[in-house]
């Protein structure tokens, strides 16, 4: 009698586990364990959070001042800052308006700079400038690298004017994430 219940139980078996399922289940739906991995099945990983990166004005007006002697006042009065997002490499382009104030004049610049690829911690590109000091307008344009840290916390800023020079700018830290 054993017997008989076994080869009952290894047919339903075999038949259920391997091969094709009996007519009319074949649009059941199975539920799974998710494991919450990645690749292998599972919900991919929540995106990483993106770090913006904002310019200092009093960072500027203490390191100009450390740096050239004089008493360099900078106030930012916009600002869009550089937006990193971690899942896809890039960053988004910043523009500011400075005015800085020094012995007796004062300069306007308005700042452009493009985003791009972040590459071995450094996102790599161009910046466009004008500016209006005492009256005298001008603009340029120039190569410019925002050269992250290891954990992408800060940034400092160099410009291309024949080598690589420090902006002096400061460290640019992260100012949380952009919205």
């Amino acid at each position: 009698m054993l017997i008989k219940y076994l080869g009952i139980f290894l047919l339903c078996f075999l038949l259920f586990s391997c091969g094709t399922p009996p007519e009319g289940w074949e649009g059941a739906e199975f539920s799974s364990v998710d494991d919450g991995g990645g690749d292998d099945g599972g919900d991919d990983p929540p995106p990483a959070e993106t770090h913006l990166f904002l310019v200092d004005d009093e960072t500027m007006s203490q390191t100009f001042s450390d740096n050239f002697g004089d008493n360099y006042i900078f106030t930012i009065s916009t600002q869009t800052g550089w937006c990193y997002d971690p899942n896809d490499g890039t960053a988004t382009g910043n523009s500011f308006e400075l005015t800085m104030q020094v012995s007796g004049f004062t300069y306007e610049y308005i700042y452009t700079f493009d985003g791009g690829t972040v590459s071995n911690g450094v996102l790599s590109g161009s910046y466009t400038y004008e500016y209006d000091i005492n009256g005298y307008v001008g603009n340029g344009q120039q190569d410019y690298e925002l050269r992250f840290n290891s954990d992408f916390s800060s940034a400092t800023f160099y410009y291309y004017q024949g080598d690589w020079t420090d902006s002096h700018w400061g460290d640019i830290p992260s100012s949380g994430s952009c919205e």
